[in-house]
């Protein structure tokens, strides 16, 4: 007899529901939203990476425009990218090399980065001279941590970072 009344019970079968189904919607819509903003700080990232790289490029042959140094370059890049993304300047690994040619024994080596998303060598910035080309290559590390998910976030790169290069020629 008690089973029976149970059986045509009916209020709490919503809840029920919300209960399987709540913690699915709530992952799909927490995964939109992080995708979204990883996403937001990789274009921003490539920007202020294209930007400073125009920067170097016209600074080669000039005295005052331009950027000169490693603080001028982290300055430029953070000055766009720091809005967006949480301790930029501190964070921030690049690598900016420069050489008579791209590829060949006197050609540039671009830096490499690990899986675990860290730029070998960092904080470099070489032999940009006038009409010869140069390498710029950023990273910069997610500051979300997801202490649930096996492996922590990572990106389509396969590494906890996001990543942003550029290759140009310094202007006379």
């Amino acid at each position: 007899m008690l089973l029976r009344r149970f059986r045509k019970e009916t209020r709490s079968v919503t809840a029920l529901e919300f209960g399987l189904i709540g913690p699915v919607l709530f992952l799909f819509i927490f995964s939109l939203l992080l995708t979204g903003i990883v996403q937001f700080w990789q274009l921003t990232l490539d920007d202020a990476v294209r930007n400073a790289t125009r920067l170097i490029a016209i600074g080669a042959g000039s005295s005052t425009a331009g950027i000169h140094s490693a603080s001028d370059f982290v300055t430029s890049v953070c000055g766009e990218f720091g809005a967006a993304a949480p301790a930029c300047s501190t964070r921030l690994q690049y690598s900016v090399q420069g050489a008579a040619e791209f590829t060949g024994s006197g050609g540039i080596t671009p830096a490499t980065i690990s899986s675990s998303g860290t730029l070998s060598p960092s904080g470099t910035f070489s032999g940009i001279t006038i009409s010869e080309p140069f390498l710029v290559q950023a990273v910069y590390p997610l500051p979300i941590v997801l202490p649930f998910v096996t492996g922590g976030m990572v990106t389509m790169n396969g590494t906890p970072s996001i990543i942003s290069a550029a290759a140009m020629a310094a202007e006379p």
